[in-house]
C-alpha cells in the first residue's frame, strides 16, 4: 500500500499536467486566431477604405459629366490616375492571405477594383468621343458610354463596402476547452 500513493500521486501529476498543458495549447490556438480575424478585419478595412477614397471622388466628377455639369474633357485627368490607382490596389488585394476561407472575399474585392477600372475605361472612351473633331454637338454613344461606366462604377463600390461590411461583422470565437463531437 504504502507503494501505491506514490505512484497514485505521480499519476495524478501526470493528469492535471496534460489537462494544463491542453488548456494551455487550445488558449493559445484561440488567441492565435483572433488576432488572424483581427489583422484581416483591419486590412480588409483599409483596402476598403482606399478604394472607396479613390472610387468615391471619380463617381461624382463622372455623375456631374454625366449630367452636364461638368466637361468630359476635365474628367479625363482624373480617370487616367483613378484607373492606374485601382490596377495597383486590384494587385495588391490579390496577394493578400487572411484566415481560412478568407479567399472568396479578398477575390471578389480584387474582381470588383478591377470591373471599377474597366468601367473608368468606358467612361474614359465616352469623354474622348464627346471631344472627336468628326462628331458634333450630342453624341448618344459617348452619353451611353460615359453613363455605363458610372453605374459598373457605382456597383463595383457597393460591391466593395458590402464585402468590407462582410468582414467587419466576422465573429471571433470564443475559447472551447471541450470540442463538440458530431452525433450521428
Amino acid at each position: 500500500m504504502a507503494d501505491l500513493v506514490p505512484a497514485l500521486a505521480l499519476g495524478m501529476v501526470a493528469i492535471l499536467l496534460a489537462m494544463a498543458i491542453t488548456v494551455v495549447w487550445r488558449i493559445a490556438r484561440w488567441w492565435a486566431r483572433t488576432r488572424r480575424i483581427l489583422a484581416y478585419r483591419a486590412t480588409i478595412a483599409d483596402v476598403t477604405g482606399r478604394a472607396e477614397a479613390l472610387l468615391g471622388p471619380v463617381a461624382d466628377r463622372a455623375d456631374s459629366v454625366r449630367r452636364g455639369s461638368v466637361e468630359p474633357t476635365d474628367l479625363l485627368p482624373e480617370l487616367a490616375r483613378a484607373m492606374s490607382a485601382a490596377e495597383i490596389l486590384a494587385a495588391e488585394t490579390r496577394r493578400l492571405r487572411g484566415p481560412t476561407g478568407s479567399h472568396a472575399v479578398i477575390a471578389t474585392i480584387a474582381d470588383e477594383l478591377e470591373r471599377a477600372g474597366r468601367a473608368m475605361e468606358g467612361m474614359e472612351y465616352g469623354c474622348r468621343l464627346t471631344v472627336d473633331p468628326g462628331r458634333r454637338g450630342y453624341d448618344p454613344d459617348a452619353q451611353t458610354a460615359i453613363k455605363r461606366g458610372y453605374l459598373n462604377l457605382v456597383h463595383a463600390r457597393e460591391s466593395i463596402a458590402f464585402q468590407g461590411a462582410t468582414v467587419a461583422a466576422m465573429q471571433v470565437g470564443r475559447p472551447r476547452l471541450v470540442v463538440p463531437r458530431d452525433v450521428e
